[in-house]
């Protein structure tokens, strides 16, 4: 039954996505302020609140592991900053080429969507790691 919940929530992360305090957070702001501008505050907001989160699991994973497990996860998380650095820079250079102000809020939500399928990744696998304990 412990393994039922995981499942789950590997099998729908879109639907434990969409009740995320930081997406709940995000609707509010652009509720607040739908202009071009607005929007990309309200992705630098969450961009903001997405790295902590992130931090907040990759501390709780690294908790659960072993030597081993700890080496392998500092690794992959090294490669995957080199890979957001790389690909925030493809997407600044590439929306910066690109005609009207719509495409700075696009700029902004792919890189926030980055970090945001970072965390949540690493949130799935603390919470796995944390079940396996049990």
């Amino acid at each position: 039954m412990k393994y039922l919940a995981l499942i789950l929530l590997l099998i729908c992360p879109a639907l434990a996505q969409d009740e995320h305090p930081i997406d709940v957070q995000f609707d509010k702001d652009i509720d607040k302020n739908s202009s071009t501008h607005g929007m990309v505050a309200a992705y630098e907001k969450a961009l903001k609140s997405w790295d902590k989160e992130l931090n907040k699991h990759y501390q709780k994973l690294m908790a659960g592991l072993d030597t081993a497990g700890k080496a392998n996860l500092k690794d992959s998380q090294r490669a995957w900053i080199v890979y957001r650095d790389k690909e925030i820079h493809n997407i600044v250079e590439y929306y910066a080429k690109v005609e009207g102000t719509m495409f700075r809020a696009i700029s902004a939500a792919a890189r926030t969507n980055l970090t945001k399928n970072r965390a949540l990744s690493l949130s799935y696998m603390a919470d796995f790691v944390e079940i396996r304990e049990k």
